[in-house]
């Protein structure tokens, strides 16, 4: 069974996801633009996701 942090996360996912390619790379810039340390790598490790996700799915 999922932790309510696991469910949350994927929700989170699943938003960012339904997003349209030019949403979510600005999401990917404010990110990796951000002043938290934690912010920042969220942004890498995201950016690193969307970019697998494209190149197997294809852009949204």
């Amino acid at each position: 069974m999922k932790s309510k942090v696991e469910m949350h996360a994927e929700a989170i996912l699943r938003r960012v996801y339904a997003l349209p390619a030019c949403q979510q790379d600005r999401l990917v810039d404010y990110l990796l633009a951000h002043p938290e340390p934690s912010r920042r790598a969220m942004g890498k490790q995201l950016k690193d996701v969307l970019t697998l996700q494209r190149l197997v799915g294809g852009v949204q």
